[in-house]
């Protein structure tokens, strides 16, 4: 689902989950522990966990408002292309150099909000539209393309052992 978390001055223990998370700051930058690289986000930037990306908040600053969008990454699975992680940190700076793309983004994050307090994301065909829309939107302009070649190379090696485990059980 996607809300709007308003938190005090704190630091999340650290976590994980299925879901695919994106954070912005909404008002006031906070601190992102992802895979063991800090992301010093500014009001308006994305943050990107991966899932199963093992993360923490950072927020520094008492009545700090972040946005939360989680979804489940097989959303995403039933589209005819290739899907490719996100960059980790996509900037409010780099979006607002696309013609509309910032407004367009925060419009989706936006009415995702809105319907979020409505139901679960995950039985709402509406939200899973918003979710996909924004994920291609940001995928066509900031891939991971290195993370891309390495998951598909572990896919492959993945696929070559359950292939042998299979036809020697």
């Amino acid at each position: 689902g996607s809300h709007i978390n308003k938190c005090k001055a704190h630091i999340s223990s650290f976590h994980w989950h299925e879901n695919v998370e994106i954070c912005q700051p909404l008002n006031k930058p906070s601190r992102f522990l992802v895979d063991s690289k800090m992301v010093e986000a500014d009001v308006g930037d994305l943050v990107v966990v991966k899932e199963q990306a093992v993360h923490v908040f950072m927020v520094d600053h008492d009545d700090t408002d972040i946005r939360i969008l989680q979804f489940p990454f097989k959303i995403l699975m039933h589209l005819d292309t290739p899907i490719k992680p996100l960059k980790t940190h996509i900037t409010a700076r780099e979006m607002q150099e696309i013609p509309g793309l910032f407004e367009t983004v925060n419009n989706l994050l936006a009415m995702l909000d809105n319907e979020g307090r409505a139901e679960k994301a995950s039985e709402n065909p509406y939200m899973q539209f918003l979710t996909v829309t924004l994920y291609m939107l940001l995928m066509r302009h900031f891939a991971d393309e290195a993370d891309y070649a390495s998951s598909k190379k572990d896919r492959k090696d993945f696929y070559k052992i359950t292939g042998y485990v299979n036809e020697h059980f």
